[in-house]
């Protein structure tokens, strides 16, 4: 796990300071590439890929250097000895209650946080999905309007168009997109996203954002 959260955090943090960096440079398909890789070191166990410098390693060597420089203390048998108190023939008995390790109550505190998220984001999609059903209208499209497979919604009160659906997505415009000189740009726009598999993208998000709750980088990431 500390391997885990070390290298996705080197991946978030490099991919983040390269898309700052290289405004306009970077391309697309490079950025959703980096990005799938610290996805995929979030959501999978296990060694993805070998690197020539180990993250954990470079981690692991900075802890023997600090080691190195602090004085280790004396073993027992050279430690001075130092008189006992006297002690009863019957000692009176201990509490022997064995007290639950951190590293237990972290975890417990973890999984449940994973609930938690998860089941916030499951409601919060199906709401909006029950919102989006109670209220869509089918839209007419003129003649030449491309949009492939996918269903056209009217939602009036909708803030934005939008694709929406897993396994089943469909487009869902507002009134404003219906406008004739704005339409085919907004249809494009959504087919993009589409084409770009970004409602299965939202899907890997939510998933590692709620194994990651805890952690601001996952979050960084998910709002880049």
């Amino acid at each position: 796990m500390r391997d885990i959260i070390l290298t996705s955090s080197v991946l978030i943090a490099v991919t983040a300071l390269l898309r700052r960096l290289l405004q306009g440079k970077i391309s697309p398909r490079l950025q959703y590439g980096l990005w799938l890789l610290a996805a995929l070191r979030l959501l999978l166990p296990g060694t993805l890929f070998t690197v020539p410098v180990s993250v954990t390693g470079a981690a692991s060597g900075l802890t023997a250097v600090m080691q190195e420089r602090v004085p280790a203390p004396l073993p027992d048998n050279l430690a001075p000895a130092l008189p006992l108190p006297d002690q009863p023939e019957s000692a009176p008995p201990q509490n022997t209650a064995q007290v639950r390790p951190a590293g237990d109550w972290l975890d417990f505190v973890w999984k449940v946080g994973i609930l938690v998220t998860g089941c916030a984001m499951a409601l919060s999609n199906l709401i909006f999905y029950l919102q989006l059903r109670s209220k869509r209208q089918p839209v007419p499209l003129p003649p030449g309007s491309e949009t492939g497979r996918l269903p056209v919604y009217l939602v009036e009160d909708l803030p934005s168009p939008c694709l929406f659906g897993l396994y089943c997505p469909a487009i869902y415009l507002n009134s404003r997109a219906l406008d004739p000189a704005h339409l085919s740009y907004v249809l494009t726009h959504e087919r993009t996203h589409f084409r770009h598999g970004d409602h299965v993208w939202s899907l890997l998000r939510c998933a590692a954002l709620a194994i990651h709750w805890w952690n601001p980088l996952a979050w960084l990431a998910a709002l880049l």
